[in-house]
Order: structure tokens, then sequence, then C-alpha cells
């Protein structure tokens, strides 16, 4: 999967958020909660823009329902009075995951590209004083799945027309969409760190890295304020700025002619002397070729190695290179994911299995079969996402989840 693939390698915090009609380059929005974003993230509700890992941070749009003009109509076809706010909300996010990190990249669709995201549906669309109906969101999303990737990679997301939020600047909000500027950005409250602000869209060279400006169209946030974008999934061969900016697998790293190009990661064999990366599983050895490396067995050291069938190199020691091979969890057992990776959903569970919250802090983790809307969850091992709920042995969409509230109440 493409996301996982982005995550795992550049070490980049995934997430969606609503923003305005046409989106910039943004190579991995961030989550509407609080904190940092991270490298080529923007800002969903309180946090900073600023970027990390190398990376800067992207304030344009980028993430979850963009499209649309400043304040169109809702639009969307008849005969979708059926589908729930949650449907609408999945459908939305689905579609875009699917166009942004898998299509435009080269990748096939999935049916469940991007389950992290799914856990902020229904609110993160349909939360209080947003104006967004499912219809139109719907139409969004069929908007998404056509989208020229021509247009994708310049940064560029579909006209959908969607309503603006009501809340003025300055104002608490969990979405963008509850906002008229369209713009969650950093909050004000010290009590409630993950609650946001509306905030206005700046112009370019603003201050954005406090994550009080949002960056115009096509703009990103830098160190040096708001900047132009740049293009993505760039052919092998194009010069190029970053690790994750090229085409399917391949990457950004110096050519033989010293300048920064797009190029397939090196296999077991070939020259990695100059920086080149290798593939997967491989590393740069001592003589400058790509070697791989060998898995590490259960209580032998694991950085960057990884680990055999059945072993998993648990990252909770100090020192990273201090990492060792652990057993997998058994099923219903509590359980970890990668610190500070927010793409791992299985963490040290068995294959298919997630490592998910038991509660509504997440002060417990434990290994189940994560269900969908409409599927099963008559056992114990069978836990509906956030978002839906258990009824009758099925997993139910709700109305709300209550997310704004335990973001900006007491």
């Amino acid at each position: 999967m493409r996301v996982g693939r982005v995550v795992g390698q550049a070490g980049i915090a995934l997430g969606l958020a609503w923003t305005a009609a046409c989106g910039n380059t943004a190579e991995a929005p961030s989550p509407p909660q609080g904190g940092s974003s991270s490298g080529g993230a923007l800002s969903g509700s309180g946090g900073s823009t600023a970027g990390s890992s190398g990376q800067s941070g992207s304030s344009g749009s980028g993430g979850a329902p963009q499209g649309g003009g400043s304040s169109g109509q809702g639009g969307g076809s008849a005969g979708q009075s059926e589908v729930t706010k949650y449907q609408a909300c999945a459908a939305y996010m689905n579609a875009q995951c699917n166009r942004r990190y898998l299509e435009c990249s080269g990748f096939p669709a999935e049916d469940d590209p991007c389950p992290e995201f799914l856990v902020w549906c229904p609110d993160f669309l349909f939360a209080e004083d947003s104006r967004l109906d499912v219809a139109g969101v719907l139409a969004c999303a069929q908007k998404w799945r056509d989208h020229p990737c021509e247009l994708m990679n310049q940064g560029l997301s579909p006209e959908c027309g969607l309503l603006n939020g009501t809340r003025a600047l300055g104002e608490p909000c969990y979405s963008g969409a509850q906002c008229a500027s369209r713009r969650c950005g950093a909050g004000e409250d010290p009590a409630h760190p993950d609650c946001g602000a509306c905030i206005p869209i700046g112009k370019a060279g603003d201050t954005c890295t406090d994550g009080k400006v949002a960056c115009p169209d096509r703009y990103e946030c830098s160190s040096e304020g708001c900047q132009p974008g740049i293009t993505s999934n760039l052919p092998d061969g194009t010069v190029c700025q970053r690790y994750g900016q090229c085409y399917g697998e391949s990457l950004c790293f110096p050519a033989p002619d010293g300048q920064m190009r797009c190029q397939p990661q090196r296999k077991p064999g070939e020259d990695c002397s100059n920086g080149a990366y290798c593939v997967r599983g491989a590393t740069c050895g001592a003589n400058g070729k790509c070697e791989m490396l060998v898995p590490a067995k259960l209580g032998e050291l694991c950085y960057l190695r990884g680990c055999e069938e059945g072993g998993w190199c648990d990252n909770a020691a100090i020192a990273p290179d201090t990492t060792r091979c652990i057993p997998r969890a058994e099923p219903g057992a509590p359980c970890q994911t990668l610190q500070g990776l927010s793409g791992d959903q299985q963490g040290n569970c068995p294959e298919g299995m997630t490592c998910a919250c038991r509660d509504a802090t997440c002060t417990t983790q434990a290994c189940v079969n994560l269900r969908h809307d409409g599927q099963t969850c008559d056992t114990a091992l069978l836990q509906c996402i956030a978002g839906t709920t258990c009824q009758a042995g099925q997993c139910v969409g709700v109305e709300r989840q209550g997310l704004e509230g335990a973001a900006c109440s007491d």
C-alpha cells in the first residue's frame, strides 16, 4: 500500500484535513488533532504546519473534502437519502486516499486504503456548524475518483462546490469543515491542546509554521513561510527536491551527474556509494554496494534488519540500535504500535489483525479484527472501527462520535 510505504520509508505522519477548494502540493496531510504536523503535511485542526524530517510543511489543501469554490452549493445526485453520514464520509476518505496516494502514484486502488483516516468519520465532515450534506459529499467523492492525475500531481483538487462552514476566524474547531475560511489551525486554549481555531488564508511569504495562517492554494508551509508547492509523482530521470516526490517506488537521490533526480531504488549488488537508496530489505554495505539484510531471530538485535516471521522489532528501547525481536502478541492480547508512526495499524499483532484502542481514551490496545460499517461484530475479536457501533451483531455508523467535544470541552 502506498500510504504504508510513504510512512514507513519517509517517516511521514499521514492524515486528512478539510481545506480549500483547490489543493496545493501535500505529500501527507495531517490529522485534525492538535500538535505539530509532520513533514509535507498541512494542519487540520490544532497544531502547526511546520515540517519535520527534512520535509517542509504544506498548508494549502490536500486533505479531506477539498474542492468547491468559496461558498458553492452542496450538490449531489438524488436517491441517496438512505446513505448515512458515516458511509458518505468513508466513501469520501477512501476516494481521495486512493487517488492521492495510490492510483496517481502507479498503484491499484484498494477497498480499504487508509483505515487510519476513517476513525474521524463522520465527525470530520459533519461536525456542528458544518453545512455539508450526504449528497454533496458523495458527489465530491466521485469527482475525486475521476480527477485527472496530471492535476493531482500539480496539487490541484477537483471542484466540488461544497458549502463552507459557519464559524468565524478565531472560533474553536475540530475540522475545517466547520470554518467559513475552511481552515482549522492551531488553537489558543492551552487547556485543550487538541482543539483548533479557524484561521485565515495568507499569501505568499507569510509566516505559517505556528499554525495561525494557512497558505494559499498551490503553496506550502516551510521555514521560509508560504512557498510555491512542488509537483509530485515525477518520472525517473526528472530533477527533484524531495525523497518521496517520485512516481511509484522510485525515490529522489543523487544521480551520476550530481543532480538530485528520481531513480529506481538500487537492487542487491548495485552501487549505492553516492547516497542511492537500496530496495526494501537491503542496505548499503561497506563496499558501496546494496546487500540484503538477514532478518533477526527472536531475541536478536533487529535495528534496520527486521525480524523473521513470527517476530516483531520492539521499538520501545531507549536507543534504536538496542531494539530486539520479540514474539508477536496473541489475538485479543495487549499490543503496541511503532512509536511515532501513525500509519502503523498492525503493530505487534498477528498478520491481518489490528492493534486497536479498546476505550475512548485509548489507554489500552489489543489485537482484534477491525470491522467496518455493515460487517459482523458478533465475537470478542471482531471490533467495530471508530465511528461505528455494534448493533445486533453488525457494525453500524453513528450520527456523530463527539470528537469535537472530546477535543474542545472538559
